[in-house]
């Protein structure tokens, strides 16, 4: 009798360790194999440059949002939309896809991972996420975190890059982590 009072006490102390760490959201989308991906990371996504004062590093995680707030867009590295622009004068420039939320009183951006060549590959990335979440209640998404700006105009948003996403009606990864030699890396 005493052992399964200390056996209960125990999976209920692990219980609830388990949902203090872990949001609702995380539940029916993510499987022991992201959670795999995500913990044998033996290098950071992301890391400061040699030359800045403070050295910094990012590993990927996952986190699981609402998709009520979502929005989808393409910029160029100069943070314009394919709309500032003239129609003679959008391709020749580098687009990145971004996905902005609201979430817990804060802006979150995710920047995917790569640039790329042309619009029409931003806004069929883009149109790949819409399909991905599209009737989905919840986004699971695969991201580092950059360090957080200075200043107040920017205080309430925190920036990702994202490497790949996850609904439960799919997954979107970045190339890195869909090739089955290179994954052999991370486990």
């Amino acid at each position: 009798m005493r052992t399964i009072l200390v056996l209960t006490l125990i999976f209920v102390s692990a219980a609830s360790l388990f949902f203090l760490f872990w949001d609702r959201y995380d539940f029916e989308i993510l499987d022991y194999k992201d959670f795999k991906l995500q913990k044998n990371q033996n290098r950071p996504a992301l890391t400061s440059s040699l030359r800045e004062k403070q050295y910094w590093e990012s590993f990927n995680e996952w986190r699981c949002y609402p998709t009520y707030s979502v929005q989808i867009h393409c910029y160029n590295l100069e943070g314009k939309t394919p709309e500032d622009f003239s129609p003679e004068k959008r391709n020749g420039n580098l687009y990145f896809s971004t996905m902005t939320l609201w979430y817990k009183n804060q802006s979150l951006l995710f920047e995917s991972a790569y640039y790329l060549n042309d619009l029409s590959t931003c806004l069929e990335e883009g149109e790949e996420w819409r399909k991905l979440i599209k009737n989905q209640k919840t986004v699971c998404l695969f991201a580092a975190q950059l360090p957080e700006p200075r200043g107040k105009k920017h205080a309430d948003i925190s920036n990702w890059t994202l490497y790949g996403m996850k609904t439960l009606s799919g997954r979107i990864m970045a190339p890195i982590y869909e090739d089955e030699k290179v994954s052999v890396l991370f486990q």
